[in-house]
């Protein structure tokens, strides 16, 4: 917690009327302080797809874009957080990756018959 919230939370618990209110939302706090998924919106993902189904099941076609472009800002968000967070990796990034491992491969498996095969499975994930 940085010290000027701690500071905060502080001169919040030592009012009599705030300081259950306090500890509570100072537990919170540092609750959301060590939440390592508390920006991931994979979640509102997922609630935001289901939400589709029904409203499809019904025809609700006014309600139906709106939570479509609800989603489509959600994605951007996440993938912009991804990007940010340097949790996505470029074609290019995996297609070195994919040449480093093939490079490993080939360095320590001898075996012919073993190496055609890894070779065929690589060139199905890339293809």
């Amino acid at each position: 917690m940085s010290t000027s919230a701690t500071t905060t939370c502080q001169q919040l618990a030592n009012r009599q009327t705030a300081a259950p209110l306090t500890s509570q939302l100072t537990e919170r706090y540092q609750a959301a302080q060590n939440d390592q998924l508390l920006l991931e919106l994979r979640e509102e993902i997922a609630l935001i797809d289901v939400r589709l189904i029904d409203l499809l099941t019904v025809e609700d076609w006014e309600q139906i874009y709106e939570v479509i472009e609800q989603r489509r800002r959600l994605v951007v968000s996440e993938n912009r957080r991804l990007v940010e967070a340097g949790q996505m990796l470029s074609v290019e990034q995996a297609m070195l990756m994919i040449a480093a491992l093939t490079d490993i491969i080939n360095t320590h498996v001898t075996d012919r018959k073993l190496l055609a095969a890894i070779t065929a499975d690589v060139s199905k994930l890339i293809d």
